[in-house]
């Protein structure tokens, strides 16, 4: 009879520890995709930045650049929001301030993003 009681709370502990490891795999799922996102935008910001002086882009037109890239990634954030600066002859400082809100279902995970590159990061 004691033999009974000890099964059901192994088994517990096992369905508790599977919800538990179910739970961090959702949350994952959920905030890596933010991530790889400000990743490679920021990648695309460094590269608009070293060769947006070799090539003589104006601002704008770097700026339009960089807001496809944020459109085809889907991170919201608006085309006035992107800061283009010329930091000295064809050099230039790209950068961005956003946050993206992930839905846990239990909590809205607000996550702030920096992203910036510049043309002297080679």
């Amino acid at each position: 009879m004691f033999r009974q009681r000890e099964k059901g709370a192994s088994r517990l502990k096992t369905v508790f520890g599977l919800l538990v490891l179910a739970a961090i795999i959702y949350c994952g799922i959920q905030i890596v995709p933010p991530f790889v996102n400000n990743y490679q935008l920021q990648d695309a910001m460094k590269e608009e930045a070293r060769f947006a002086g070799v090539n003589r882009r104006d601002p704008e037109s770097i700026k339009d650049a960089i807001f496809v890239k944020m459109r085809e990634l889907n991170i919201p954030a608006r085309r006035e929001d992107i800061h283009v600066e010329l930091n000295g002859p064809f050099s230039y400082l790209i950068s961005l301030d956003y946050s993206v809100t992930v839905d846990l279902r239990v909590y809205q995970l607000r996550l702030q993003f920096h992203p910036q590159g510049d043309s002297g990061s080679l």
